[in-house]
C-alpha cells in the first residue's frame, strides 16, 4: 500500500514534499505436512507388515494473508505397495480414480501429455486448510526397499511449491 502527502516540516508552497511510502506486498504462507496411519493390521501385531493397509494424509494450511491459488498435489504410490482403488479423498470427499494410465489420481501416469500432473484441488482461502488422503496396501510378498516404505508428495500453487515426506513406514 502506498501513502503520499506533504511533510509539513520540509514543504513550502512552491516546493511540496511528497512521501510515496513503501509498498509491502501480501505474501502467501503455506504450511504442509504428511502423515501415515495404519488402517488394517492383518496379523494384529501393531507393526506394518505385508497385507496391511496404510492411509497417507497430506495437509495444506494457508497461514498467509492472500488466497493460495490453484493448489496442485502430486504423489506416487510407494514401491512395495499397491493403491487401494477408490480410496483417494479431498477434504473427506471421494474423488474418482483415473481412467487412463494408473488408477491413482495424484500421479502423473508417466505420460508426457501436459494434462495429468497430479490433482488440482482448487484454492485455499486465508486461515483455511485442505486435506488429501489415499490408501495403499503393503504387497505380500513384500517387494519394496529393504529400509521400508517411504513416500513424499509435491504441493504446488500459484504462490509456492514444497515437498512433504513420510519416511520409514
Amino acid at each position: 500500500m502506498a501513502a503520499w502527502g506533504q511533510d509539513p516540516a520540509n514543504s513550502t508552497r512552491s516546493s511540496p514534499y511528497l512521501d510515496l511510502g513503501t509498498a509491502i506486498l501480501p505474501l502467501p504462507i503455506a504450511n504442509s505436512w504428511k502423515t501415515s496411519t495404519q488402517i488394517t493390521d492383518v496379523d494384529s501385531d501393531g507393526l506394518v507388515d505385508p497385507g496391511d493397509t496404510i492411509e497417507y494424509t497430506i495437509n495444506i494450511k494457508n497461514d498467509g494473508v492472500v488466497i493460495l491459488g490453484n493448489v496442485n498435489v502430486i504423489d506416487i504410490i510407494p514401491d512395495g505397495t499397491t493403491y487401494v482403488a477408490g480410496s483417494t479423498e479431498v477434504n473427506d470427499v471421494s474423488i474418482g480414480d483415473d481412467s487412463s494410465g494408473t488408477a491413482f489420481p495424484l500421479d502423473d501416469d508417466n505420460i508426457d501429455n501436459s494434462i495429468d500432473s497430479g490433482r488440482n484441488i482448487g484454492n485455499i482461502d486465508v486461515d483455511e486448510s485442505a486435506t488429501v488422503s489415499f490408501q495403499v496396501q503393503i504387497n505380500d510378498p513384500y517387494d519394496g526397499p529393504v529400509d521400508g516404505v517411504t513416500n513424499s508428495a509435491l504441493v504446488d500453487s500459484d504462490e509456492d511449491s514444497f515437498t512433504v515426506a513420510v519416511n520409514g513406514t
